[in-house]
């Protein structure tokens, strides 16, 4: 796949309106870049880099993205996943690794300066609807429609807590210094659960 292809700047086009006369619609961007091949559904700034983004695309790609001089942004790691489409994609707050998580329930954690994978996360068995990292970027933690959120070690891949739930989970947070999980339901329940101790060094 070529990953160098942008575009610039372009206008949107023109709709017609019944009541009026023709109306155009300009993008206010300034760059307009055309490289994934299909819905982009997550972006992330890097926590530090101010000039580094990371995507996550339908395509089943994740980038890491550099803009430079405010005119040009070149990708400069490309990550594919396996399985389904990437829908998830997390910067650590230490900014040293990114997460990234698709339909299919896989969770993945690659090294934010080169793009190679150091995790593959095992848990999951469909779509994961959030990612979170705790504070110290020690943890990952993560819900899913098949009734589950969890959380892994950055230390080994392994998972520390597993919350099982009576709904799909569809979002969550972390609470009181990453104490608490609260996790929203798609019934309309919230869910808190406590995290259990665990030396995760």
């Amino acid at each position: 796949m070529s990953n160098d292809e942008t575009t610039s700047p372009t206008m949107v086009g023109s709709v017609e309106d019944e009541e009026e006369d023709d109306e155009t619609f300009l993008d206010d961007s300034i760059l307009t870049i055309s490289w994934h091949k299909e819905p982009v559904y997550a972006v992330d700034c890097h926590p530090q880099l101010c000039h580094t983004f990371l995507t996550a695309s339908g395509d089943g790609t994740a980038c890491l993205w550099k803009i430079q001089d405010g005119s040009q942004v070149q990708p400069y790691h490309t990550v594919e996943e396996r399985g389904d489409s990437q829908s998830l994609a997390k910067f650590s707050p230490n900014g040293t690794l990114f997460a990234t998580a698709c339909l299919d329930g896989s969770v993945q954690v690659f090294n934010a300066s080169n793009g190679s994978l150091i995790s593959d996360l095992v848990g999951p068995t469909s779509s994961v609807e959030f990612l979170r990292w705790f504070q110290d970027s020690s943890c990952l933690f993560a819900g899913c429609s098949d009734q589950t959120a969890w959380i892994w070690s950055m230390s080994d891949g392994n998972p520390v807590n597993v919350f099982t739930t009576q709904a799909p989970v569809m979002s969550g947070c972390l609470c009181r210094q990453d104490e608490y999980a609260v996790l929203g339901m798609e019934d309309g329940n919230i869910s808190v659960g406590e995290l259990l101790p665990f030396d995760s060094f």
